[in-house]
């Protein structure tokens, strides 16, 4: 496949301004609201299991493996579904079945039949449904959005669901207190039908998606087929291979501490779900920060570079099981902790993000994103339930300290690889199709494989 670039703008020409997409802006308020009605979620879950049902340390680690599981058993299958289907259409869905779905919690507790299972059974839904949506959604925005746009993009994405998660963290946990934690999670069921209504009201039309020639292959060999592709692909690149990597290791050590810390500070350390919320809150600022000064970030120190400062940044989260003294004084440290560790996390999955929107060919972006996550997300579960066993077996704090030590030693992967070395987003070269779509396969644009997203007549957005 060409790697060469095409259509790219003059130098001199300044490249439109976001405002001026409306289709953007749709897409950016949806989501900025869905964010802050997850964040209730985010903390009234666990705390409906631990309040209302007193579940184990190892029930809220299976509540968590719940909520992660489907990236596990269906982020590939739902990377190859929106390479051949239309990508809003499945966004608006998702997000109208995890408004039903989440809506079942309040329910089940006014009618007086909670439930752990009631609880594991959202969460695997929720869970399969946000898979599909948050490929779908990575997939889709680079055809609303030019090459040059992609970092400003993301960035204000970023920024405004951080802003949304201070406003969810605060409410939460003041919620929290006023009223039982499920009849909280309504709100989340609301947000999910707004951010479906901002889909619906998009103009802009994906071109229909053509069918694809099996080659005589079945169904489940030609998806098995499409899996196996966008694998080889994602994993041969030197860019890629070593962030997903990267990306694994982090989060199987982020997801044991984040598994147990909420009940760790509500059982151990005495913390009322208002001081919890306080403490996501200021690492949703963290979050912002991060978001609006990520580009600057990567213009200041080379792109590569600034991923791997974000990252850096992100590992101060093992300092969690150090933090000690009166509860005022460790309110204070782990606002701190999260405050540079959600600065570090917006900030890299910004730059990853963006790097990974830019180099692969819209017609393999599903796939390759779910390739990606399959493995990055996909061991999310076995974390959270390593957290709960662990949890029981030698106390919840030794388990935050395994989790601290599993978290470090990958960012060695990313000083060995090519990643420090860019400089700039346009060096890095397009991923690699070696077995080129044929001229009659589905595409959701009209582009040639090897072109970059946006700057074309027949992505502009009309108004």
């Amino acid at each position: 496949m060409d790697t060469q670039r095409t259509e790219v703008r003059a130098p001199e020409e300044k490249p439109p301004s976001l405002w001026r997409n409306p289709d953007f802006n749709r897409l950016w308020a949806g989501q900025s609201i869905s964010v802050l009605g997850s964040e209730l979620t985010t903390l009234a879950l666990p705390l409906t299991a631990i309040l209302m049902l007193q579940a184990s340390s190892f029930e809220v680690g299976l509540l968590n493996a719940m909520r992660t599981i489907a990236a596990l058993l269906l982020t590939l299958i739902a990377g190859v579904l929106i390479d051949r289907y239309r990508r809003r259409p499945l966004m608006v869905g998702s997000d109208i079945g995890r408004a039903l779905v989440v809506a079942l919690i309040p329910l089940a507790a006014f009618v007086g039949f909670m439930d752990m299972w009631v609880l594991y059974v959202v969460a695997v839904v929720v869970g399969g449904l946000s898979v599909v949506f948050e490929i779908a959604y990575a997939a889709y925005m680079p055809t609303l959005l030019s090459e040059e746009q992609l970092v400003d993009g993301n960035s204000r994405m970023a920024a405004t669901e951080s802003v949304g998660a201070i406003a969810g963290s605060s409410a939460g946990g003041v919620l929290i207190d006023l009223f039982r934690p499920a009849y909280v999670m309504l709100g989340d069921a609301i947000s999910f039908l707004v951010s479906a209504f901002a889909l619906s009201r998009i103009r802009h039309v994906e071109p229909p998606v053509e069918r694809q020639d099996n080659g005589g292959r079945g169904a489940v060999a030609a998806m098995l087929h499409d899996i196996k592709h966008g694998l080889r692909v994602t994993y041969r690149n030197d860019y890629a291979r070593p962030l997903i990597l990267n990306s694994a290791g982090a989060n199987f050590g982020s997801m044991m501490i984040l598994t147990l810390f909420i009940l760790y500070a509500s059982r151990e350390l005495g913390m009322s779900g208002t001081w919890i919320g306080f403490i996501y809150a200021v690492g949703s600022i963290g979050g912002v920060v991060g978001a609006v000064f990520a580009s600057k970030l990567f213009e200041k120190v080379g792109y590569g570079r600034g991923i791997m400062t974000a990252l850096i940044a992100f590992r101060v989260l093992c300092l969690t099981p150090f933090v000690a003294g009166p509860q005022w004084l460790q309110i204070i440290l782990f606002s701190a902790i999260w405050f540079v560790t959600v600065f570090g996390v917006v900030a890299g999955n910004i730059g990853q993000l963006t790097l990974f929107q830019y180099v692969i060919p819209n017609h393999l972006r599903g796939r390759v994103i779910g390739a990606s996550r399959a493995v990055y997300l996909g061991i999310l579960p076995l974390a959270a339930m390593l957290a709960g066993v662990l949890g029981e077996l030698i106390g919840v704090k030794p388990a935050i300290y395994a989790g601290a030590a599993f978290l470090l030693p990958w960012i060695i992967l990313l000083f060995l690889s090519p990643v420090p070395n860019l400089r700039r987003l346009e060096d890095a070269e397009m991923l690699q199709d070696d077995a080129p779509e044929p001229a009659d396969t589905r595409s959701t644009d009209t582009k040639p494989a090897g072109t970059r997203p946006g700057g074309h007549e027949d992505d502009d957005v009309k108004d």
